[in-house]
């Protein structure tokens, strides 16, 4: 090249900007910029780091310095502007450069938006001459085309991994739904464990697993495909203490890497232990987050069937009432949330002939819950085994973290797809922010509930229409409310306001609201008793002798409260 001819030549950068943008690998983008940098500039030499997802990543092509002393060049690089080129001998301020001293004399920052993405460390010239400023001035336009161009890359890999992250939980979601119409559609207790342990070792590519399930007291083995047996004195340790007795287990047994257990109702009902995979591969989160999906789908389907068969061994005339009604009981939660600053409570009176209500609080994290109540069309046996249907799609959905619109349609779908033409399920489902004090709901034809706040009464009734009516739901609307201290949150099924008195005049919401200003200054759990014993006079006129209330309609009222 001539002394006199400029190295900074448009087309060239314009072809070399089109060549790093036009590829979205970071390591083709770095090793194409640091030829062009040691072609100009005539430098025999150069190493680059990049800093991804926090992570350093080194790309060389010449004499190498260690990660270690990279990723302290980077704490010093955040108060250098943007892709500067740093003269290392030249720089007091840069620490422990004896680390450079004879490899790299100068240091090219790449940054995008202020934010470092990376730099290239370049050696001495052929000559030994040093950078005259229209090269520096080259470098630096290198180094701004080049940070864009990685920008542009990162991003497009971040996007590219969430897409494969939803389309990956996409198709868990689908073959899980798969799976829950397997479990509903068998009739046998060894067809569900055989689904399971099918679905398990398809998915995982497992060598050695086991599986109990506990019977009574005990625990008994129903798979084991170890090459050893388990001793069932320390296996029946579970029911005593879990996490003491699996790390006995995997300290006498090296083979079992992970122990799962299976609860149903907040009741240990079983134990998961896995071994190696065929391939030898480490077990990834995306397998945990499955194995503990499954795990619920089929122990949840598993008890129910249990159950099942259970009420139905019972007398032939009280069968069809005892199975639905007990079904319907262990849906409802046996404790409610303890928060901070939040009051919880829940109540469901059975008809004699049992519906189809559900109510239910399922924890998210220390900070979320979803609130649920639920009302099936119909009544007896169908309409209870319809409600367990639904209360274990909602707790398997609830492990996905995933939107309450979202939620919504996977149910209606699942619901469209396995129930009779004349089966609906209203809902009213919310997820409440206890530290933000807010609730994102959907009402899906469910009787609006009541929030009162102040002197104000307000009716959460933004949704859609009831669930299982349509395949899919176009239009749904989500409803989000603020609360403030001492506000109330009365959520009931169809049962209160619907009951008739002997004159056939209804409850109506008219005197439920009245009654929640009226005992607004009980507790809610005193609150929910008092307005169903008005309720219960209401209708009857009194009490009964016995005192014991019992509706000709499912009763449910939910009552949540910010102190």
């Amino acid at each position: 090249m001539n002394e006199n001819q400029s190295i900074i030549n448009l087309d060239s950068l314009l072809n070399l900007s089109a060549q790093l943008n036009g590829s979205f690998d970071c390591n083709s983008i770095l090793k194409a910029a640091m030829l062009s940098l040691m072609g100009k500039l005539k430098i025999p030499f150069s190493q680059a780091f990049i800093l991804k997802n926090d992570n350093v990543i080194e790309i060389h092509s010449g004499k190498k310095i260690s990660r270690k002393f990279a990723e302290k060049l980077f704490p010093y690089l955040n108060n250098i502007q943007s892709c500067d080129i740093i003269e290392i001998n030249n720089d007091a301020n840069l620490s422990d450069s004896s680390n450079l001293d004879g490899k790299y004399h100068y240091i090219i920052n790449l940054k995008n938006f202020e934010q470092n993405i990376g730099l290239i460390l370049l050696g001495e010239k052929i000559d030994k001459s040093i950078l005259s400023e229209e090269e520096k001035y080259y470098a630096k336009i290198v180094a701004q085309i080049t940070s864009i161009a990685l920008s542009n890359a990162i991003n497009f890999q971040n996007i590219e991994n969430h897409l494969r992250e939803i389309e990956w939980r996409n198709l868990l979601f689908q073959n899980l739904l798969n799976i829950s119409n397997d479990f509903l559609s068998f009739g046998s207790e060894e067809n569900i464990i055989k689904t399971f342990s099918l679905n398990l070792m398809g998915q995982l590519k497992l060598n050695h697993y086991a599986l109990f399930l506990k019977s009574k007291s005990s625990f008994a083995q129903i798979i084991n495909k170890f090459n050893f047996d388990f001793q069932d004195k320390l296996i029946n340790e579970f029911a005593y203490n879990f996490d003491e007795t699996a790390s006995k287990i995997q300290s006498h047994y090296t083979e079992v890497n992970y122990i799962f257990p299976l609860y149903y109702q907040s009741e240990l009902r079983g134990v998961l232990l896995l071994g190696d995979k065929m391939n030898s591969n480490e077990f990834s989160n995306e397998d945990f987050l499955f194995t503990e999906m499954l795990s619920n789908t089929f122990i949840t389907a598993l008890e129910n069937y249990r159950l099942m068969q259970e009420e139905i061994k019972k007398q032939e005339i009280e069968r069809d009432l005892a199975l639905a009604k007990g079904i319907q009981e262990r849906l409802l939660p046996k404790s409610f949330p303890q928060k901070r600053d939040w009051d919880f409570y829940g109540v469901m009176k059975p008809s004699q002939m049992v519906g189809g209500d559900y109510f239910d609080y399922i924890e998210l994290n220390e900070n979320e819950i979803l609130v649920i109540v639920a009302d099936v069309s119909g009544k007896g046996i169908a309409a209870s085994l319809l409600m367990a249907n639904l209360q274990a799609s909602l707790h398997s959905f609830s492990l996905l973290n995933l939107n309450v619109n979202d939620i919504v349609k996977n149910i209606n779908q699942l619901l469209y797809q396995n129930t009779a033409e004349d089966k609906f399920i209203t809902l009213f489902i919310g997820k409440l922010n206890c530290n933000a004090a807010t609730l994102s709901y959907i009402n899906a034809g469910h009787n609006p509930p009541i929030l009162i706040s102040g002197n104000n009464v307000i009716e959460l009734s933004k949704g859609c229409l009831p669930l299982g009516i349509e395949k899919e739901i176009n239009e749904i609307e989500i409803g989000n409310v603020t609360f403030h201290n001492g506000d109330i949150l009365a959520i009931y099924t169809d049962g209160i306001v619907e009951a008739t008195n002997s004159q056939k005049i209804e409850y109506g919401k008219e005197k439920l609201i009245e009654n929640l200003f009226r005992f607004i200054n009980s507790s809610i759990k005193e609150m929910s008793e008092k307005i169903l014993i008005d309720l219960f006079k209401f209708i009857n006129g009194d009490m009964t002798e016995s005192n014991e209330m019992v509706f000709k309609d499912d009763i449910t009222l939910n009552i949540i409260k910010r102190k």
